[in-house]
């Protein structure tokens, strides 16, 4: 995570579909944006830098690059990254897509049209660091 107060935000791709969720982050005193306008898979290797500085990456899925999958799935197993993978999607994506991108390591599928108060709460929950399980199922033998 950061080591200031404010929390790091990259807003990747969908400058059409996330202008109210870019709006939202920048009426937020504690957020800092940093706004992107390509895909995850256009960024190259920036997307690697940005997944280590940042506390949350917001993206559009890239259809064309099939939803980024694989960059999400490098991403996931970086050894430096300390952002929450977040997608932000259409209020209708269908299931099986909003599945693909949470086995790929994403924590959350938001939709693009999600209010101000339900971005504040998914901040809030991205940003914590993982917490221990209270409860470790039993192991199985054999």
């Amino acid at each position: 995570m950061t080591s200031n107060s404010k929390t790091t935000v990259a807003l990747i791709g969908g400058s059409t579909e996330t202008a109210a969720i870019d709006a939202a982050l920048h009426a937020m005193p504690d957020v800092a944006v940093d706004r992107r306008p390509n895909s995850l898979t256009r960024l190259n290797g920036t997307a690697t830098q940005l997944a280590s500085t940042a506390d949350v990456i917001l993206f559009c899925p890239d259809p064309a690059a099939g939803l980024d999958l694989e960059v999400l799935r490098e991403l996931h197993r970086a050894p430096g990254r300390n952002a929450a993978l977040v997608a932000l999607t259409a209020p209708d994506m269908p299931i099986a897509e909003a599945r693909r991108l949470l086995q790929a390591g994403v924590e959350d599928v938001l939709p693009w049209t999600a209010s101000p108060a339900d971005l504040r709460e998914g901040l809030d929950r991205w940003k914590r660091p993982n917490l221990p399980a209270l409860y470790e199922p039993p192991k199985r033998h054999g």
